[in-house]
């Protein structure tokens, strides 16, 4: 097949890294694949042929464009994945034929306004769509963006292997960061946006050490627009020395190794596999109880209500209490349930049947 993958932009983010990682595997099965970045914003390294385009900047050449690499690639798979990407390429639709076209949505919450109305009214367009959680699917058809059925669970491919604990990455990092061995830290990672919710962290921290006089440390891995807001609420609050934060990282999964406690505070998500990342890498896990967290972990004791510091660091306070055992068994049941659900090759075959049909 000839599959051509289409998103807004491939900025280090989830919905990119998936992107490229089901682009990589249809590559390595034989097929055929392109991707086109609406935006040129292209930080992900891939063996995938990527073409640049610029709708950003001029909207009406970059379709002129877009429409011209479609006539030229005869693509048997047109596979849009994010709000903008999806309603460009529906309405491309409009204008020259191709054989199937899958629109995915990454997220419970892409965007609101005008662009969602315009999403909604050009579901016909699409051959297939699909969401990456249970949950997701479910408040698109509350919030009438689709019709019942007419939207799929698709869950995100991958390599678990990449995220496997190794504990010469434990020990060195603990070295390099200067963390002694029975000392208990927190990793988070995510880009600095609203959906992550970094201020209920932040304030979750300060309530740790107000209600409980704990000082653990917290790593967050990221960049963004709001990390300097971020930094001086840690300031205003007092807990600066506690919250170290590492910028863009290119080795999470050695952090993952390092962490013992794995964050996740957003206040709304599609499917968060930074947490299956996170549970490869061997962390105890808590989390806010945002969409598709719950088709994630097994072990629900350690997640809050979204938009709660005071509940968050209760069950931050919990997972610092876990016995060597207890953090065992907790991990274990995870790891187990998230090999079983999110095997690559299981995942790989659903989309190749979706393709196929």
């Amino acid at each position: 097949m000839k599959i051509l993958f289409v998103i807004t932009q491939l900025g280090v983010g989830g919905a990119e890294k998936v992107t490229v990682n089901l682009a990589e595997e249809m590559s390595n099965l034989g097929h055929t694949v392109e991707i086109v970045s609406l935006i040129d914003i292209v930080e992900i390294a891939t063996k995938i042929k990527v073409i640049k385009l610029n709708f950003n900047k001029n909207f009406f050449q970059s379709f002129f464009k877009l429409r011209k690499l479609i006539k030229k690639f005869r693509p048997d798979i047109v596979h849009s994945h994010c709000i903008h990407a999806n309603v460009i390429v529906r309405l491309m639709r409009l204008t020259i034929s191709f054989d199937k076209l899958i629109s995915s949505a990454h997220s419970s919450n892409e965007a609101v306004g005008l662009i969602m109305k315009i999403y909604k009214y050009t579901n016909w367009l699409s051959d297939y769509n699909t969401n990456v959680s249970n949950q997701a699917v479910q408040i698109y058809y509350k919030n009438g963006y689709i019709k019942l059925n007419n939207m799929k669970v698709m869950y995100n491919s991958i390599n678990l292997d990449d995220f496997k604990f190794q504990n010469f990455n434990r020990i060195s990092y603990r070295k390099y960061f200067n963390i002694h061995e029975n000392e208990k830290i927190m990793l988070s990672v995510g880009a600095f946006k609203e959906a992550k919710d970094y201020p209920n962290l932040i304030k979750s921290i300060f309530q740790l050490k107000k209600k409980y006089n704990l000082n653990n440390k917290l790593y967050i891995a990221g960049d963004g627009l709001l990390i300097d807001s971020i930094k001086e609420l840690a300031i205003n609050l007092g807990v600066e020395n506690q919250v170290f934060f590492l910028g863009k990282r290119s080795d999470i999964s050695k952090l993952m190794s390092m962490a013992d406690i794995f964050v996740l505070s957003s206040s709304y998500e599609g499917l968060p596999t930074v947490l299956i990342e996170a549970i490869m890498g061997e962390c105890v896990i808590v989390s806010t109880n945002c969409e598709g967290v719950g088709e994630i972990l097994s072990d629900n004791r350690l997640i809050a209500n979204v938009g709660s510091p005071s509940e968050l660091a209760d069950k931050i306070k919990l997972a610092v209490s876990f016995s060597n055992q207890e953090a065992k068994e907790h991990i274990a049941n995870n790891l187990d349930y998230v090999v079983s659900k999110f095997c690559k090759e299981k995942i790989i075959n659903s989309w190749l049947d979706l393709y196929e049909s």
